[in-house]
């Protein structure tokens, strides 16, 4: 073993690394490369040798000849290089954190045009009691084909309720959006034998759906078909798709469902929040001048959100309602809006008609 003495009081000239040097030290390890060789005197058959190349080392762990590497000076060389890793580890922790943070506070990016709202993750709260109605209301769609894609991520469970997470572009309708794939099959009924498909949502997928009314389903066949594919029944717990003219049993196609979320019928006549947009644009077309007069149009930013869904559901009725939680924002946006003032009707040949 190789052993330097390190005291203090054997060594003079001393002096420390700061994080820019040892930052220095972590960018010329990284530049280093490291080889497989055998000495001139040895056998090519004996195992490879693991080592550094003196010409292309660092000068800092070389000999004092600047032949070989000196062990103590790489030792030292590497823990600098672990330091200044170390600093950059810490950093990204932070990073990490703040998005975590934003992610668990739900912060949401806007567009005031397009009335669209990206949640990094939408949180509902779903009573188990529901659930159990589910189980108990679902009926003769107990043997449909679940469809696996309805089942939405756990969050977290107590003894009362289950949190599960709806991630994606959710709109100002409040819409959930499944899809998949099914087969279709002969089965024989009253009428006698007909192609269909039968499909189960998951319960947590119908615990958070609205009723049946708001619920879209969207069927392409995967390929060439003699009848036409229609939505032949559907409800919270699923939906049926029959062929008319029963021909093609086994064909395959492509669904995707459109539900409403519980709790969305607040919310059905949203308008944007733009005063007088319709007035303005009407004084655009029927004035040569304008004089913008600013003003200022109060706007609540879109707050983090959590559903809570408590009610039992009922096959025979809409879905119970749903108990909305919205956190009050510590503050108001204030958007700038131009108000145009326009010219009397007169000025562009409009008569105007008196009040009834």
């Amino acid at each position: 073993a190789f052993v330097n003495i390190s005291t203090e009081s054997s060594k003079k000239d001393i002096n420390y690394l700061d994080n820019e040097q040892e930052q220095s030290i972590l960018e010329k390890i990284n530049n280093t490369d490291v080889a497989t060789y055998h000495y001139n005197i040895e056998s090519s058959n004996n195992p490879n040798r693991l080592g550094l190349i003196a010409e292309n080392a660092p000068q800092e762990v070389l000999s004092i000849d600047g032949k070989g590497v000196d062990i103590y000076k790489l030792s030292t060389f590497i823990l600098a290089g672990v330091k200044a890793q170390q600093v950059q580890i810490d950093a990204l922790k932070q990073d990490i954190a703040v998005i975590k943070e934003q992610l668990g506070n739900q912060v949401t990016s806007s567009s005031v045009i397009t009335g669209i709202t990206q949640l990094p993750n939408y949180i509902v709260t779903v009573a188990k009691s529901t659930l159990a109605s589910i189980s108990s209301a679902i009926g003769n769609w107990a043997n449909a084909v679940l469809a696996d894609t309805t089942k939405l991520k756990k969050n977290s469970e107590t003894e009362s309720e289950i949190k599960y997470e709806t991630y994606g572009v959710d709109s100002t309708r409040k819409e959930i959006v499944a899809s998949g794939k099914a087969q279709l099959g002969f089965v024989a009924d009253s009428n006698g034998e007909i192609v269909n498909s039968k499909i189960k949502f998951d319960e947590s997928f119908s615990s958070v759906i609205t009723n049946v009314d708001e619920l879209r389903i969207i069927i392409t066949p995967a390929g060439k078909v003699n009848g036409t594919l229609y939505v032949n029944d559907r409800s919270i717990y699923g939906f049926e798709v029959r062929e008319a003219g029963a021909q093609d049993n086994g064909a395959w196609f492509d669904w995707m469902v459109v539900a409403r979320k519980k709790g969305a019928e607040e919310i059905t006549n949203y308008q944007l929040p733009i005063i007088n947009q319709t007035e303005t644009i009407s004084n655009i077309q029927n004035t040569n001048s304008e004089t913008p007069v600013p003003e200022s149009v109060t706007e609540e930013p879109t707050s983090n959100v959590e559903e809570t869904v408590t009610s039992p559901v009922d096959s025979t009725s809409s879905p119970s309602s749903t108990e909305e939680i919205v956190q009050t924002p510590e503050s108001e946006v204030t958007l700038p809006v131009e108000e145009i003032t326009t010219a009397p009707a007169e000025s562009v040949g409009v008569e105007e008609t008196p009040a009834p």
